[in-house]
């Protein structure tokens, strides 16, 4: 128990070090902690590289396994977003990313776009604690049951955290013929009950499903489109960069890339809405892959309603001015789109796979002028 103690004060001093350190730097605390700890993942777990190839990745401002799969040189490293760099970065949108990071009040933000959202219909506050939304008829006193009895009407409903990110916390609940699932697996009706009881700052929203273009690829996630919207000064808004999303067995009902095994990412075309060069991450490093391998689908095609999506983005993006920047997770479902949620700090290494993101990159010059500010 003492060296419990101990170390757990050890690891509270370094800390205190390392944000005294690096703060004089420019980094904030999240920035500082996530960086450090993907550097110690990268130190303990990365078993591809040698200690000195880590440590030349480090000297330039990459993770080992980054570098590698940039194919980084001497000569060409400056035209990559680091590592180090890109969370020096955080906060982009400054105190506006509260506006969007949090799932309650970026439908609150976004009123007058509701038709682009998935219904709200409940926040489990607490155990105990249950409160209709916006997009659900006035219940007094929801509970646990009002739940159930609205899943046996839809069939599916998702169920997420208020603030998450990376799929964290993400549960498609199913009732189907009397048969109850969270993420495909079966339980029966009390044990769904108790499931929810438990949550605790938890959203009740509708479950979405993809485009048939999209699911014939893979049908058990949502395969979400990720587009990334620069908003310069506010007035001029465009897409920048995009990237396919597909779910695994492996993954369940979410796609996140890193999630359980990892999702499929495929690159977009901008210009055409064709996604297309699909790579999945293992043993931490990007691998092709370019036939899905649960359905030996090809992951390749191209999206339906992209000038509809594309069009309708830069209109949100030109109603929220204060956001610079903003990676929008998209839904492409039969009959339309919808805005699942939007990200205030997004991943680049998934584009920089593909290319630079610091040249030749409609994002280049917004990048560049954040690195030197």
């Amino acid at each position: 128990m003492n060296d419990d103690i101990g170390m757990k004060v050890m690891k509270k001093i370094l800390n205190v070090m390392l944000l005294a350190a690096m703060s004089r730097r420019g980094y904030t605390a999240y920035g500082i902690f996530e960086l450090r700890d993907r550097i110690v993942k990268d130190l303990l777990y990365n078993r591809q590289q040698t200690l000195m190839e880590k440590l030349r990745a480090y000297r330039k401002g990459f993770l080992s396994h980054t570098a590698k799969d940039y194919g980084i040189t001497d000569e060409n490293y400056r035209s990559f977003i680091s590592d180090f760099e890109y969370y020096k970065l955080y906060p982009i949108n400054k105190k506006f990313g509260h506006l969007i990071d949090d799932k309650i009040t970026l439908r609150l933000v976004l009123a007058p776009f509701a038709e682009y959202l998935p219904r709200y219909y409940f926040h489990i506050v607490k155990p105990g604690l249950i409160n209709s939304l916006m997009d659900m008829d006035a219940v007094p006193e929801p509970d646990v049951r009002t739940i159930i009895d609205l899943l046996k009407c839809e069939g599916d409903l998702a169920v997420k955290m208020v603030s998450g990110e990376k799929g964290a916390g993400f549960y498609r609940i199913t009732h189907r013929e009397g048969n109850f699932f969270v993420n495909g697996r079966d339980i029966s009706e009390n044990e769904m009950e108790i499931f929810l009881s438990r949550l605790e700052n938890y959203l009740v929203v509708e479950y979405l499903s993809a485009h048939p273009d999209i699911s014939r690829i893979y049908g058990g996630s949502p395969n979400t489109l990720r587009v990334m919207m620069i908003n310069e000064e506010g007035r001029r808004p465009y897409v920048a960069n995009g990237l396919m999303r597909v779910g695994r067995n492996a993954t369940g009902a979410i796609e996140a890339i890193t999630a359980n095994g990892g999702g499929i990412f495929a690159i977009v075309d901008i210009q055409s809405g064709r996604y297309h060069s699909a790579k999945r991450l293992e043993n931490y490093h990007a691998v092709d892959c370019i036939f899905h391998p649960d359905t030996n689908e090809k992951v390749e095609g191209m999206l339906p309603r992209w000038d509809q999506i594309e069009a309708k983005l830069i209109e949100i993006c030109e109603y929220l001015p204060q956001l610079v920047y903003m990676g929008f997770d998209v839904v492409i479902t039969e009959d339309d789109f919808k805005i699942l949620e939007i990200n205030s700090m997004q991943g680049v290494n998934f584009y920089q796979y593909y290319y630079p993101l610091l040249i030749g990159n409609p994002a280049s010059s917004f990048y560049k002028a954040l690195l030197k500010r």
